[in-house]
């Protein structure tokens, strides 16, 4: 899953949703951050609490380590 834009306060209640729904489809996830433009701590923590989730329940997720400069 590409994320692009920002990933503020605004648009992490929808990050939360869709990989809810991914996770219980039992699909695997691969977050990419390179087209972010902009990443709040409501975002990191949405992220965080995903990959905690995922260790806990025993599902794949993970995030790409290329990040977009403006994250990085």
């Amino acid at each position: 899953m590409t994320l692009t834009g920002e990933l503020d306060l605004s648009a992490t209640p929808g990050l939360r949703v869709r990989l809810g729904e991914m996770q219980r489809a039992k699909r695997p996830i691969r977050l990419d951050l390179s087209e972010l433009e902009f990443i709040d701590c409501s975002g990191i923590r949405a992220i965080l609490e995903a990959m905690a989730e995922a260790r806990r329940e025993g599902y794949a997720l993970e995030v790409d380590r290329d990040v977009s400069p403006m994250v990085g």
